[in-house]
């Protein structure tokens, strides 16, 4: 068996078969301190394309022979993402992505594969190398596009933030504009259009949590519009970002609302007829059914007979007529005139 090695590949040649892992990775990146950045490492294989059983490493410096980049130094331990085994087989791939760089973590990188193929095949790249520039900590902020909210309710404007190259920061704070990034109206309670209405962050969720978000109550129509979230820190001096705004849109409900009323108002009106109906047809038949009741129950009608009566009795009393004299005499009840 005959080895070569060269500064691309190592090459394995058993008689007349050649397996041989070629490794490739780009010369050189520049990321500023405090990012995540990816170190690209891809491979193929010639002779053994079914081979399986394989790993990867990287080193720094020197390769094979600088410190392994890995958990287990202590350099890198919990900054490190690795590619997992069917990504690694599959695709071909042996990249690794450090996370919080510093800037002492410039240099070289290379990546290292092995297969096992009747025996081991391995190779490795050129390097590449990795500078890690110092420079003025940046604020990426995010907001979403677009929010649609119905008139009087309350919408919260979401806003969060992160900094790269400088992670021990505390003191910072955060302001809305509206229509204009932080040239426009101020979206606080200073604001008569919404002094009352606003809601805030409180400090420990600002800096821990990352959020800058503020929640509007009682939204108006007339509260449509852009709304931009900026925030600052003081660091070495102040360093700022701003989001791409969310424009809020607030819908008339009036609308809505009347035909919904509407909607209801149509059936239990009818309803309520129909109930007044049936309560009237039940009051009347009931009246009704007690007059009849009383009818019934005030018996024959006796008829008296009083001149029987009188002939019973015998001889009635005289009275005098007040028309007859005193004397015997009928009165004349009529005087001639003269």
């Amino acid at each position: 068996m005959i080895l070569l090695i060269n500064p691309y590949f190592t090459v394995y040649l058993s008689g007349v078969e050649c397996q041989t892992i070629h490794v490739s990775q780009i010369p050189t990146i520049v990321t500023p301190e405090g990012s995540s950045v990816t170190l690209p490492c891809n491979y193929s294989i010639s002779g053994a394309q079914d081979a399986t059983a394989g790993s990867y490493k990287w080193y720094r410096h020197m390769a094979r022979a600088g410190p392994e980049v890995s958990h287990s130094n202590k350099d890198f331990t919990g900054r490190i993402s690795t590619l997992d085994t069917d990504v690694f087989i599959n695709n071909r791939s042996a990249s690794i992505t450090l996370h919080r760089v510093h800037v002492s973590d410039t240099g070289m990188y290379y990546c290292d594969v092995t297969f096992l193929h009747g025996g081991e095949i391995s190779g490795h790249g050129t390097g590449t190398f990795l500078n890690v520039t110092a420079g003025s900590p940046i604020i990426h902020v995010s907001q979403i596009p677009v929010i649609v909210t119905p008139e009087g309710s309350s919408v919260t404007l979401p806003c969060n933030y992160s900094i790269s190259g400088a992670q021990n920061i505390h003191n910072g704070s955060y302001k809305w504009y509206r229509h204009m990034e932080r040239t426009g109206p101020e979206v606080s309670d200073s604001n008569k259009d919404f002094t009352g209405r606003i809601s805030r962050m409180d400090t420990d969720e600002f800096i821990h949590n990352r959020s800058a978000s503020i929640t509007l109550h009682r939204v108006h129509v007339s509260d449509t519009g852009m709304y931009y979230c900026d925030v600052s820190f003081l660091h070495d001096g102040e360093i700022s970002g701003h989001g791409n705004g969310t424009f809020l849109n607030v819908t008339a409900r009036t609308s809505a609302g009347r035909h919904h009323y509407l909607d209801w108002s149509i059936p239990l009106s009818i309803t309520g007829m129909v109930i007044i109906g049936a309560l009237l047809v039940i009051i009347y038949w009931y009246h009704t059914k007690q007059v009849a009741a009383s009818r019934c129950d005030v018996g024959p009608i006796i008829y008296t007979d009083f001149t029987t009566q009188a002939a019973d009795r015998g001889p009635t009393l005289n009275v005098e007529s007040p028309d007859i004299a005193p004397g015997g005499q009928e009165a004349d009840l009529y005087s001639e005139l003269p």
